[in-house]
């Protein structure tokens, strides 16, 4: 809008062909003709004058707008702007003309495609650090509970081989007894078969526990012998 608003008071010198208004103004900085283009149109859309490298075929429409370019294949924002002419006796102003200025979107469009490959790269990048992170986050919050799991087996097992023994001279010593009944009183059978009874039921307790921790010790043994393999 800036540069519009220099190039227009300008519209009455380039309607009257005199091209060195322009040439004098201080457009420099405002103005790059590899990137933009400047045209100056009459009342009946007539191109006058053309400055810069963009070439639109369309006509000039007051208002701003993304319009083809020929022989580029980028996209050009324009703007164009109606230059009016106050008259006199109170009747409204009457467009002399139009002035179309037009702005390349190649480096805006390559702008914006960098930043997205950026973002794209920082975004894949974050997610494999974040992978990894959580790679060894789990892996050093589970290790501690593993090894803890492993303990609890290793002890199950144990627990079950020392009482295995004792439990069995338990159980022998109390079939001899039942084999003899009159070594002992009768009010004493009902103690000696309660003793006999949850003898059978802490062997087989411990037979579980046995078969449980072999179990699972079987069953770790196969993942781990698999787990390389991925």
């Amino acid at each position: 809008m800036a540069l519009a608003e220099v190039i227009t008071p300008t519209f009455s010198k380039i309607y009257d062909q005199d091209y060195s208004s322009f040439n004098q103004l201080d457009h420099g900085e405002l103005f790059d003709p590899e990137t933009q283009s400047i045209e100056w149109f009459d009342h009946d859309k007539n191109l006058l004058w053309h400055q810069g490298s963009l070439e639109i075929s369309s006509q000039p429409e007051p208002g701003l707008f993304n319009l083809p370019v020929q022989k580029h294949d980028v996209k050009v924002r324009s703007v164009t702007l109606s230059v009016t002419v106050n008259t006199s006796n109170n009747l409204e102003p009457y467009s002399q003309g139009y002035v179309r200025i037009s702005q390349s979107l190649e480096e805006l469009e390559k702008s914006i495609n960098q930043l997205l490959l950026i973002l794209s790269l920082s975004a894949i990048g974050s997610f494999g650090l974040a992978a990894v992170g959580g790679y060894f986050l789990t892996d050093t919050a589970v290790k501690p509970i593993e090894e803890a799991y492993l303990k609890q087996q290793q002890f199950t097992a144990n627990a079950s081989h020392e009482l295995r023994g004792p439990l069995t001279a338990i159980k022998a010593s109390i079939d001899i007894m039942r084999r003899h009944p009159e070594r002992f009183e009768a009010k004493d059978k009902r103690k000696v078969g309660a003793i006999a009874k949850a003898t059978d039921q802490m062997i087989r307790l411990v037979e579980d526990l046995l078969f449980l921790a072999r179990t699972e010790k079987k069953t770790q043994n196969i993942i781990l012998s698999i787990s390389p393999l991925y």
